[in-house]
């Protein structure tokens, strides 16, 4: 346990420092944005754009090399909202943007997501995750899909469970978790 719990202190600790490394929008000129990426921590990013039906409209890696500042046009999407996301391995940042005839306004604020730390081990299944209060759903389903285990939890700034699975039979288990309307899902084998 001490051990799962030096962990979670080393992650929490990187993520608090990494905190502020967010890529930042910008409005360039009329039917333009930018998306700066030079304070992004990791290489290997996932920029996707929804529409606000949540239809994946646009997908794109970047890898850390070339220009980390990125132009999209986007003077052929319909009037309307849009999410921009950019995810690494750890987090995902969102935005807003609307749309018009004319323009493209950032609306709000980003909305920062981290994902859950799932780790199993002698039996023990650890899941933490800084949930930044944030609502939190877990659903653990067993090899044939049954629910076993559900828990939610609002408004904590750290999500932590330890479920021991020792009784348990052999096969593979589903961890569902829900935070703040995203969905992760991870598969450990006992």
């Amino acid at each position: 346990m001490k051990n799962v719990i030096l962990i979670f202190a080393m992650i929490f600790t990187t993520y608090v420092v990494n905190a502020e490394q967010y890529p930042i929008i910008q409005v360039d000129k009329e039917k333009i944005f930018v998306l700066d990426l030079n304070d992004w921590a990791m290489d290997q990013l996932h920029i996707t754009i929804r529409e606000q039906q949540g239809k994946e409209i646009f997908s794109d890696y970047y890898d850390g090399k070339g220009n980390p500042i990125i132009k999209y046009d986007v003077r052929s999407f319909p009037n309307g909202m849009y999410s921009v996301k950019v995810s690494d391995e750890y987090k995902s940042v969102s935005f807003d943007l609307f749309v018009s005839y004319q323009t493209v306004t950032l609306v709000g604020e980003e909305k920062v997501i981290f994902k859950p730390f799932v780790k199993f081990s002698n039996n023990m299944l650890d899941i933490n995750l800084m949930s930044l209060n944030n609502d939190v759903s877990l659903l653990l389903y067993d090899p044939k899909g049954k629910l076993i285990y559900e828990d939610s939890v609002y408004n904590l700034p750290v999500y932590a469970k330890r479920l021991n699975l020792e009784n348990m039979g052999k096969g593979t288990y589903t961890v569902s978790i829900e935070v703040d309307g995203e969905s992760f899902t991870d598969r450990i084998t006992k």
